[in-house]
């Protein structure tokens, strides 16, 4: 208790009072300063020294509790009177506690004795509130650096099909047989499939009746689009056709693909046309994977279709990578909200988008033949997702 402005202490009996002696005193969880005249120094500064009963910091009502990651404790002017007995205090009480502490004081540039202490104590002292800040989120930025790759690093890489190499590494030879390094999407969508990434089947019908026996198959809406290594933006030779409903309406778009396609390049080497079934719209995303120079096969995720030429909101990492990463390339994109169900719209299937990218990660730095793949669009659903258009190159040579 004070009296008169000095520090006395009473007793549990209530009867023996007696004044404490110069220096830093804790009392029911306060800090408090005798100084030479008995008289007692508390403001506002010495309550950032203030520990509850638990022992856990204190900063006027704030408590660094579990709630709490950090602290900047603000030295001020006041402290030039408690220097080192409150360096001390503060020293031993940082070390003893399980949080990180950065000091701000104006006398840093002066180097007084107290901040040395601090300093050789492992506390880091700055002379601008602006510098601790930034400190503070470096420490931030570090914690959680390390724990995503303490993540990664314990995380288990997906299950591959068995076989999947040699699959892959045959219509690779095919193709470079013919002096390509473009795969044509039928074969594209076989070395993903090798790999295990999930797709609607597929039929490349070389005729207009093997067209409409295809149709059959599939047996519902369908997607037709022409095979031809010499022609790669097949929208722009006009070799696509959606929304085919019967088998005559494939006789038909196979006549008129294969004729655009002649149209588009007379020479061109035409495979046949392929046939999908219809796919239900969703999200666009775009997955996919570039040679760098420097680091080798990377993944790519991002929003796809005219968002990627537009908005260019993607995210990379260095293949391969684990579910962990994975996640957090689907999260960082700036249209996740669009993917988490923007006005009204079911959310999309997020696992299963990274459980695509990683797949895709894994190929890469397995088949180092290649040199892009570009799955865009896929469409994220509610429940799962499916890859509308699939393209891979090889390394040229």
């Amino acid at each position: 208790m004070t009296i008169d402005g000095k520090l006395y202490h009473v007793s549990k009996n209530g009867y023996a009072i007696d004044r404490y002696a110069k220096g830093l005193h804790e009392i029911d969880g306060g800090m408090y300063y005798v100084k030479e005249d008995g008289s007692v120094l508390t403001n506002s500064a010495v309550e950032y020294l203030t520990f509850n009963a638990n022992g856990r910091y204190t900063s006027g009502n704030a408590t660094l509790d579990s709630y709490v990651d950090q602290a900047l404790a603000d030295l001020s002017e006041e402290f030039r009177v408690l220097e080192m007995d409150v360096a001390k205090s503060m020293a031993e009480r940082i070390r003893k506690g399980d949080k990180p502490v950065v000091m701000h004081s104006i006398y840093q540039p002066q180097q007084p004795d107290c901040l040395k202490y601090l300093s050789e104590q492992g506390v880091p002292v700055f002379g601008a509130v602006d510098e601790a800040v930034r400190t503070m989120g470096v420490l931030v930025e570090y914690s959680e650096r390390r724990a995503a790759l303490l993540e990664e690093a314990a995380s288990v890489p997906p299950e591959l099909p068995t076989g999947r190499r040699e699959k892959a590494e045959a219509i690779f030879a095919r193709v470079r047989s013919e002096g390509r390094v473009n795969l044509v999407e039928t074969e594209a969508r076989e070395v993903l499939r090798a790999y295990g990434v999930d797709l609607a089947p597929h039929y490349l019908a070389a005729t207009a009746d093997e067209a409409a026996e295809m149709w059959e198959k599939i047996g519902g809406k369908a997607v037709m689009k022409i095979v031809s290594p010499d022609i790669l933006h097949k929208t722009d030779a006009g070799g696509v056709a959606l929304n085919i409903e019967s088998a005559e309406a494939a006789r038909e778009a196979f006549e008129r693909l294969v004729a655009n396609g002649r149209n588009y390049k007379a020479d061109a080497n035409i495979f046949g046309v392929m046939l999908t079934p219809m796919l239900k719209g969703g999200v666009e995303c775009i997955i996919g994977s570039s040679w760098d120079s420097t680091f080798g096969p990377t993944v790519m995720f991002g929003l796809g279709g005219i968002f990627v030429e537009i908005l260019k909101d993607v995210s990379f990492r260095v293949a391969p990578v684990n579910m962990p990463s994975c996640r957090r390339m689907v999260r960082e994109i700036n249209g996740l909200a669009m993917l988490q169900g923007a006005r009204g719209s079911k959310p999309c299937d997020l696992e299963a988008l990274a459980e695509a990218a990683c797949l895709i990660s894994h190929m890469v730095d397995e088949l180092r033949d290649i040199a892009e793949v570009d799955l865009n669009p896929v469409f994220a659903w509610e429940k799962g997702l499916a890859v509308a258009d699939a393209r891979i190159v090889l390394q040229a040579r």
